[in-house]
Formats: C-alpha cells, structure tokens, sequence
C-alpha cells in the first residue's frame, strides 16, 4: 500500500467529520437574540434538501417552507424527473435556520458549484451532507426513497 491509497482512505473516513468540524466552527449559539425576538420576527418551519438530476448528474442545495410545493416546482420547470436524496426539517425559533445551513454548504462546496444552486457532487460530499443533517437532526431526517413515501403520503403538505 503505497501513501497515496492511505491517504485517500484517510479522506474517506475523515471527510464527514471536516464538515461538521467546519460547520460548527462557523456557527454560534443561541440562534434567536432578544433584540430578534423583540421585533416579533414571524419564524417559519423550513427544510434544507439535497436533489438530485440523473441527466445532467448535478445535486441541488436548497431550502423551503413548502417542499413537496417545491418539488413539484422544480420538477416541472426543469422538465425531467429530479430524485429527492436528503430532506432534513427545522423548527423555526429552536433548530438553526434553514438559510445558515444552506449558505454554509454552498459556501463549502463552491468548487464543484455548476450554475444556481446546482453543484457537482460525489458520492462522499453526499455522505458528508447526511453525516452533518443527522448531526443536526432538526425535526426529522428522511432520505432517498422515505422522502418520495412521504411526499406520495402527503404528509408534506
């Protein structure tokens, strides 16, 4: 085995923890101030997701206080079928907010950004997006096909 292939699997194994290092490095807490709680900011439930478009094999990075409204959106506009991948949900005023996630992860992975919110990603930088959603946990983590059950069961509604 030479350096090379050790320090690839080194990689593998240590990416998702770089990430949620990273992350929490930049994240403070509490989240909501008393001058933010002051002004009686109206605090919405979002969600962070991940997309996926088997043809141009690009993932989406995005957020949404209505995600199965958002995926059909996206879904028709874009005019192929997209794969929902990751769907993490937060609770407005208790989980960080969905914005702060999300400009975290297009700030960390603008090297593979392609066009919007589109990013080109591998397979690791998907583990690493989970590893951080359950770090996380919010309200309630769903991948892959839980996500599409839910959306055909309505509960994102």
């Amino acid at each position: 085995m030479n350096n090379t292939e050790i320090s690839r699997e080194e990689h593998y194994f240590d990416s998702p923890i770089r990430l949620i290092k990273k992350y929490y490095s930049v994240t403070s807490y509490p989240w909501w101030s008393e001058s933010a709680l002051k002004l009686k900011r109206k605090f919405i439930n979002r969600c962070v997701y991940l997309l996926y478009n088997s043809l141009t094999k690009l993932y989406k990075i995005g957020i949404s206080d209505d995600f199965k409204r958002r995926f059909e959106s996206l879904q028709c506009q874009s005019g192929m079928e997209l794969k929902p991948i990751l769907y993490l949900e937060l609770q407005a005023g208790y989980d960080e907010p969905a914005n702060h996630i999300e400009g975290f992860l297009h700030k960390y992975y603008k090297n593979k950004h392609e066009i919007g919110e589109w990013y080109h990603l591998e397979d690791i930088d998907v583990s690493e997006i989970t590893e951080l959603f359950y770090q996380i946990y919010g309200e309630c983590v769903l991948e892959g096909d839980d996500i599409e059950m839910a959306i055909c069961d309505k509960i994102f509604t």
